[in-house]
């Protein structure tokens, strides 16, 4: 049977040859050619473009040297069987680039395999394991290199805002911007995240005013002093709140409503609806994004409604 298979490898009739492997390794699974034939059968496959099958036949050589000399075939069955777009394919490659990981070690080939299934796992929208690869990574100081560190976090971070684990969110980019603070992305959703953990402001306002003096020709910034002002309201500080959300709605009113906020900062003494009046007035002269917004609150909240 050996020379039947030699012969079909030899006039490429890989289909034929993928049969022949298959009944060798049924009748005979533990010879000195097993390694061999079963090294055939998946680079067979994967010609024929059965990537799973492949992929197991890989994941086969892998089992029978779990080590540095066989770290080429587990490499290849993890990457066979995230070809696949079945869920279940991908997350058998994903575990085996973590059980390959825990075997070998850390070095700069299993880290290129745990990153492999970091994004598979990401690709699936499985963000609970793909972020528990990514602390297996962190927990033996990987990545090596310090912007896929930072990278790594920013991910992962975006992972635990997915699961609305968003006070994890907000460690994973503190992590991220003590390797490097000039991503802008990072510090917008860092404030984001915050604000959705419901942070105070006195844990929000160093970011935020970092954030306005840093991007002060982005026009977003203003997205992220209105959330600042929620903390202040959150934290009971109505003056603190009035006056954030005063300088938000100056250049764009309607962001997080904090227009309606400002005004919801006042009561309804003639004193109080006077003071909220004035500043929808002032803000409507420096206002060039959204004024019609701030006419409309004056004309209806403050002269109809109040």
């Amino acid at each position: 049977m050996l020379k039947l298979i030699d012969g079909l490898e030899a006039m490429s009739r890989n289909r034929d040859l993928a049969v022949a492997c298959r009944q060798y390794l049924t009748r005979y699974p533990k010879t000195p050619q097993t390694a061999d034939i079963t090294r055939r059968l998946a680079y067979t496959l994967e010609a024929l473009g059965e990537y799973v099958p492949a992929a197991e036949a890989y994941k086969s050589l892998w089992e029978m040297q779990p080590n540095a000399n066989g770290r080429d075939d587990g490499y290849a069955a993890v990457r066979l069987y995230t070809r696949s777009d079945k869920r279940e394919d991908v997350a058998i490659g994903c575990e085996l680039a973590e059980a390959m990981f825990d075997r070998l070690g850390p070095s700069p080939y299993t880290e290129r395999i745990l990153w492999h299934g970091f994004f598979q796992y990401r690709r699936f929208n499985e963000w609970a394991k793909a972020n528990v690869v990514g602390r297996k990574m962190l927990a033996k100081n990987l990545p090596r290199d310090a912007e896929q560190k930072h990278t790594l976090h920013r991910y992962m971070a975006e992972n635990f805002a997915n699961q609305a684990q968003y006070t994890n969110a907000v460690e994973s980019y503190q992590a991220a911007r003590k390797i490097r603070q000039d991503d802008q992305n990072v510090h917008y959703y860092l404030i984001e995240r915050m604000h959705n953990a419901t942070m105070s402001a006195a844990q929000m306002a160093p970011v935020v005013d970092a954030y306005m003096k840093t991007y002060s020709d982005r026009f977003d910034r203003f997205s992220r002093l209105g959330y600042l002002g929620y903390a202040y309201l959150r934290d009971g500080d109505k003056i603190k709140a009035r006056q954030i959300f005063q300088q938000t709605m100056a250049e764009h009113a309607t962001i997080h409503s904090v227009a309606s906020q400002y005004i919801s900062t006042f009561g309804t003494e003639p004193a109080e609806i006077a003071a909220a009046e004035k500043g929808l007035q002032d803000a409507i002269k420096t206002n060039k994004y959204d004024a019609y917004y701030l006419q409309y609150l004056l004309g209806f909240t403050i002269y109809r409604d109040r």
